[in-house]
């Protein structure tokens, strides 16, 4: 789903921010909240550490505190279209309050061979600089996407082949300007898909087979899944409910077997109520806390607490908020985030 932030940064922003480094340097990285040590850990090549990063977009993070998630939401998932100057200001607030950020720059009214052909370099140059800058500031890397779930709208800006060679354009910029965690940088590569794209048309050869840059370009895989239950196609149907393990096994299976076995992301995870089976939903939450305590691979979950999500209509809802009974389902996200997997 997409999410547009505003206001962004100015370029005088930029500036002011790029000063900040010299600032803070070493002392920011000693005095990291504890989330945002488990986001080091778990994705830097630490693998003592089996831990996964707790998080979710900015409803989540107004759900902290007592009343609600009983803790802060380590990743937060942000949203930018083209144009945006840069992370915008929300970013630096999440950031300097100890979280990380998974942000996504959208190509609205770009095709992707613009982006080969370089007209828009000296635009992504600035944005990603800013993305790091932010990172350097705060001693923690960030997360990025460039076009998150392609599977469901590359045809928009191009072919396949025209997104995989846009993607490898975009990395090659940033780790020529020193930005990848692998350049010295502190802007981490997030190639993000949906769930469906890896069952269909068919799981011999699903939507994102064609659309993998390369394991050299991307330090992290995405998958968004959700359990919608018929709300894509009309009103809710509690004979569809799924699991979160019926949307990730399929993608988890063509990762391992076709993209080099990389970590994985879930971005955006989520589910209806059912209600007319009260607790139905808080049940789903718990059963995807045990499937994520048991999938070492997976690096971090980021809940969707919104209307939608991957393409889906306004009459699906995956709010926490929107649960039978109420309340049951943010109880049993608190229950995810205070479970030792997430600490």
């Amino acid at each position: 789903m997409t999410r547009s932030l505003s206001p962004s940064f100015a370029l005088a922003s930029f500036v002011s921010l790029t000063s900040l480094v010299l600032a803070a340097g070493c002392a920011a990285r000693s005095d990291a909240a504890d989330e945002t040590r488990a986001t080091e850990d778990s994705l830097d090549g630490l693998a003592v550490k089996n831990h996964a990063v707790f998080g979710g977009n900015l409803d989540m993070v107004d759900l902290e505190g007592t009343s609600g998630l009983h803790r802060q939401v380590a990743m937060v998932r942000l949203y930018d279209q083209w144009g945006d100057r840069g992370p915008a200001a929300t970013a630096g607030s999440l950031m300097a309050g100890g979280r990380t950020i998974l942000q996504s720059l959208k190509p609205i009214g770009v095709q992707f061979s613009a982006i080969t052909a370089g007209t828009h370099d000296a635009y992504l140059t600035t944005y990603m600089t800013a993305l790091n800058a932010l990172g350097v500031a705060n001693g923690r890397n960030v997360f990025f996407t460039f076009d998150h779930e392609t599977d469901a709208s590359f045809t928009d800006h191009g072919t396949a082949a025209e997104f995989v060679a846009a993607w490898r354009h975009i990395h090659d910029l940033a780790r020529t300007a020193g930005l990848t965690v692998a350049a010295g940088g502190r802007v981490r590569f997030t190639i993000i898909f949906t769930s469906f794209g890896f069952t269909q048309p068919s799981r011999t050869a699903p939507r994102v087979a064609p659309l993998w840059p390369g394991d050299d370009v991307v330090d992290q895989i995405g998958v968004d899944a959700y359990n919608f239950s018929g709300c894509q196609s009309g009103p809710f149907n509690p004979s569809k409910w799924s699991d979160i393990s019926a949307h990730l096994d399929p993608a988890l299976a063509w990762i391992n077997a076709h993209m080099g076995a990389k970590p994985v992301f879930v971005p955006e995870w989520g589910t209806e109520d059912d209600p007319g089976t009260p607790g139905r939903k808080a049940q789903w939450i718990d059963n995807a806390r045990a499937y994520f305590d048991a999938t070492p691979q997976i690096k971090a979950v980021l809940y969707w607490s919104s209307g939608g999500g991957a393409g889906a209509p306004a009459g699906c809802d995956v709010h926490l908020e929107k649960a039978t009974p109420a309340g049951s389902a943010i109880a049993a996200m608190a229950t995810l985030g205070a479970d030792a997997h997430f600490q």
